[in-house]
């Protein structure tokens, strides 16, 4: 009799350890899936500032290579009236 009460005790404080680690993973995911929506949000912000700044950079370029040009040009038809 006495074994068969160990082993119920045993069992009980084993089923209750499960449970509660069970619940401590469950509340462990769902902080982890906040972290990687905020994570998500930091990322797309980030994006969009990177794309912000890429464009008028891009531009500039385009607008610096535009007037080299005209200077190369501008060279090669002087070069040809000397």
């Amino acid at each position: 009799m006495d074994f068969n009460l160990v082993l119920i005790l045993i069992l009980s404080v084993i089923t209750v350890n499960l449970l509660v680690v069970g619940f401590y993973i469950v509340i462990t995911l769902k902080d982890f899936r906040e972290t990687l929506k905020k994570m998500n949000a930091v990322l797309d912000d980030t994006g969009a500032i990177v794309h912000g700044i890429a464009n008028p950079l891009n531009m500039v370029g385009g607008i610096v290579s535009a007037v080299v040009d005209a200077f190369k040009k501008t060279r090669s038809i002087t070069s040809l009236r000397d």
